[in-house]
């Protein structure tokens, strides 16, 4: 009835555990509001878990992420290799100017690639 999202209740009650990982889903979004006009980010510790670090964690969480794919030949023959980073949403950073270390094709020898936990075959 509120119009909260999940990412709202997470927020409110203090879980960064919880924040994190709706965090990591490229669906989630970070600035909806409420019927109240709050995004998540407002509404931090508002019924639990008021401590210091716990908020802090939680807004380390809502802070737009970068990743770096780490590829990685599936039966370890190969060195890994680092890739540039990447980001669901546009940064204020110039990851063409970072340079990057991967040369050939990730193709040759089938690679894999490291995300938020998960592991996904190309």
């Amino acid at each position: 009835m509120s119009n909260e999202t999940p990412l709202h209740f997470a927020c409110k009650f203090g879980c960064p555990d919880v924040v994190n990982v709706l965090c990591c889903h490229p669906a989630t979004d970070k600035q909806r509001q409420n019927k109240y006009n709050q995004n998540p980010s407002s509404v931090i510790c508002e019924r639990k878990n008021k401590t210091p670090v716990i908020k802090k964690k939680i807004k380390e969480y809502l802070e737009e992420r970068c990743y770096v794919p780490l590829l990685r030949d599936t039966n370890n023959s190969f060195q890994p290799v680092i890739g540039l980073p990447w980001s669901p949403s546009p940064l204020e950073v110039d990851f063409n100017s970072l340079g990057s270390a991967v040369v050939g094709s990730p193709i040759e020898p089938v690679m894999t690639e490291s995300f938020c936990g998960t592991t996904q075959s190309f």
